[in-house]
């Protein structure tokens, strides 16, 4: 697949926001419910209607904690099946198993060391109020070329994806952060645009697109490059994304809804 530039990237977001509209639009109003955002009836004419008919029910948090609550006490069950007819060594299943668990408890370990909840947690929460669970799983190196378990959950909110023919052509996660986090993280001074004067230049934030497909991965901010595209190493889209629920994906002349 072709390097994408900056610009190109950006525009990719822009455009795939028009048709993930609906999708935002139904998490944008269930994130209301489980902030507990005021509650307005409104009557045939659009007016507010006060008294007892508006009233705010914490009934869909108080679910939602539930929900949450048993999706992360539920009993994670690793098992390695043999497809084969042929006779195996055990011990060899046995390896997988434990590399399995050992390769999720270096992801858990990576992610609290960042400030984030464990993977399991931070998917049932997803699970259950987004609905969607979505992020990026890859085997990497680091400064000090060691190898890390990277498994990054990512807000489905903030996300944008294209399907292929065998699984995801592309996806970008876009986030905001401060001139201190994007030095910290790329080594990247990113340059002030021309005649603006940033009032708190340390809480300003600024648009991050994380973009990976089958070969590459880029970040970048506005024009700038944060990182150049560099071979990711995977033999697909290092990424996951499903929605919950057992609905196959409707198209509908009636229901203007084509996501989940």
């Amino acid at each position: 697949m072709a390097r994408r530039t900056a610009t190109e990237i950006v525009a990719m977001v822009e455009e795939k926001k028009t048709t993930l509209l609906p999708l935002h639009e139904r998490i944008d109003n269930d994130y209301d419910l489980w902030r507990l955002e005021k509650f307005q009836e409104l009557n045939h004419e659009g007016q507010p209607v006060e008294g007892f008919h508006s009233y705010t029910s914490n009934e869909p948090r108080v679910f939602a904690k539930k929900m949450v609550g048993w999706l992360s006490e539920s009993e994670t069950i690793i098992g390695v099946s043999h497809r084969s007819a042929k006779r195996h060594e055990k011990d060899n299943d046995a390896h997988k198993e434990r590399w399995l668990i050992g390769a999720l408890k270096a992801a858990d370990d990576r992610l609290r060391n960042v400030g984030m909840p464990p993977l399991k947690e931070h998917m049932a929460w997803h699970a259950a109020v987004r609905g969607w669970v979505c992020g990026r799983a890859i085997m990497r190196k680091d400064t000090d070329s060691k190898t890390l378990i990277d498994v990054t959950p990512w807000d489905i909110r903030n996300t944008y994806w294209e399907w292929g023919d065998d699984g995801l052509a592309w996806i970008i996660n876009h986030t905001k952060k401060t001139r201190p986090q994007i030095k910290a993280m790329y080594g990247i001074e990113l340059p002030q645009d021309a005649g603006v004067l940033e009032a708190k230049p340390d809480e300003n934030t600024h648009d991050v697109y994380d973009y990976y497909d089958n070969e590459h991965n880029i970040v970048v901010a506005k024009d700038a490059v944060l990182k150049r595209a560099t071979a990711h190493g995977s033999p697909r889209t290092p990424a996951y994304i499903s929605f919950v629920g057992i609905q196959p994906e409707i198209n509908s002349d009636v229901v203007d809804e084509p996501v989940k």
